[in-house]
């Protein structure tokens, strides 16, 4: 009886449970104050923004407990069999939302024609977290309550977890480790629709060209190959309300550079950066083995929850050596953060001199005009000058030296046979 219920449409299960999605009206005055109350807007129904922390509030409810996983978040009537919460705000809605907190949405996963290759999900990172109300005390995945109610975070009794905690990751069986997602942004059809409109897929887990948010990373979304299944010790029973946290978050940096020759330096970021015992200066050293260096990133995720790894190989550097360390890294890091490699710059070459082409002439003010006859005009020109009157006297200057004559003298008959 379980199984079938954990795949029932959401539609039914508001229907079981006694709720009714919201109407598509705008919230009475009276919603509005007690939102102001709490330094939260209603931008929309089931979708609320706080504009203090910042981060964005989504209602929804836990329609599925049991199964492999496609997404963790969708809307009604689209992937719930494949989703453990689904959502009553629209995705366009949602984007917007993530908008007016000065997040900026990447792009959902692509395919480059070029290099052939598929292209991970890019966009802002985000911190996603699930909050829902447990004063039994059986699923109490977050122990900050006390804390969290002295600060006016949430009300007793309820709960905020990671949303990873509600998902098994189904080759090591265990849950998926706190980590950033990013803000996709969806995309539009040749018609105008927002695609995550269509397909509901609000977070995705797979990969999905229409998702809103999703992870960083390749995940097939074959049926056989679901990377992620349910959780079900830490999911609430089925028909809770929840409120999904997404919140911008700060990535660490962790910088692993290779040489020509393949030998390893690393530059880590905070908090890792002052004590450091592989680096010299600002300068990484170089030929740090394979073990020194999956180490110091262990160190360095263990204290940096949301980060990012960097893979930066020189220009020369060969091919099978950076791949060779890229995957060695990416075996060592999991799930627990993006392994990324950024590309090495070309080398750029000085030409010397006997390969410089010559420098071309100076062009003339008139194109095509002949250097003859611009000398020409000039003589012209300044002969004109000599020889016109003076404007004070009218009289034409002597010339400083008197023409010779040029007409024949008497008794010459020109030349001689």
């Amino acid at each position: 009886m379980n199984v079938i219920c954990t795949t029932l449409p959401a539609w039914i299960w508001f229907a079981v449970v006694g709720l009714t999605p919201p109407p598509a009206q705008d919230p009475s005055p009276d919603q509005n104050r007690a939102v102001a109350g709490k330094g939260i807007v209603e931008y929309a129904p089931g979708l609320r923004i706080d504009f203090k922390h910042p981060r964005v509030e989504i209602d929804g409810i836990i329609t599925l407990r049991e199964g492999a996983l496609e997404l963790f978040a969708c809307i009604a009537q689209t992937r719930e069999h494949e989703s453990i919460v689904v959502v009553e705000a629209r995705p366009l809605r949602i984007f917007e939302a993530l908008g007016l907190i000065g997040l900026k949405p990447g792009s959902p996963i692509s395919f480059d024609n070029k290099t052939q290759q598929w292209t991970p999900p890019t966009g802002d990172p985000l911190k996603i977290q699930v909050r829902w109300n447990d004063r039994g005390g059986r699923h109490s995945a977050d122990k900050r309550n006390a804390k969290n109610k002295a600060t006016g975070e949430h009300d007793a009794g309820e709960t905020i977890s990671d949303i990873g905690q509600w998902m098994l990751n189904a080759a090591t069986g265990k849950p998926l480790p706190t980590r950033a997602w990013v803000f996709a942004g969806s995309a539009r059809d040749e018609g105008g629709a927002f695609q995550a409109d269509l397909e509901g897929t609000v977070i995705s887990v797979v990969d999905f060209p229409s998702a809103l948010i999703a992870l960083p990373q390749l995940n097939t979304a074959d049926n056989f190959g679901l990377w992620l299944h349910t959780n079900s010790d830490n999911i609430p029973p089925l028909g809770t309300k929840i409120t999904l946290l997404i919140s911008p978050v700060e990535l660490k940096q962790f910088t692993i550079q290779i040489n020509v020759e393949g030998g390893i330096g690393y530059v880590s970021g905070d908090p890792l950066k002052s004590g450091d015992p592989l680096k010299s200066g600002d300068r990484p050293e170089t030929g740090v083995s394979m073990r020194r260096l999956l180490n110091a990133m262990e160190i360095f995720l263990k204290t940096a929850p949301y980060a990012s790894i960097e893979v930066r190989p020189a220009t020369s550097t060969p091919e099978h050596i950076v791949e060779r360390i890229t995957n060695a890294v990416r075996i060592a890091v999991g799930d627990r953060a993006t392994v990324h490699r950024t590309p090495a710059r070309p080398k750029t070459t000085r030409r010397t001199i006997s390969e410089r082409e010559p420098a071309k002439p100076k062009a003339t003010k008139r194109e095509g005009a002949k250097p003859e006859a611009a000398g020409r005009k000039i003589a012209d020109r300044e002969t004109a000058n000599r020889e016109a009157p003076n404007r004070e006297t009218g009289k034409r200057p002597r010339s400083s030296q008197s023409e010779p004559d040029k007409s024949p003298k008497s008794g010459d008959s020109g030349r001689q046979g």
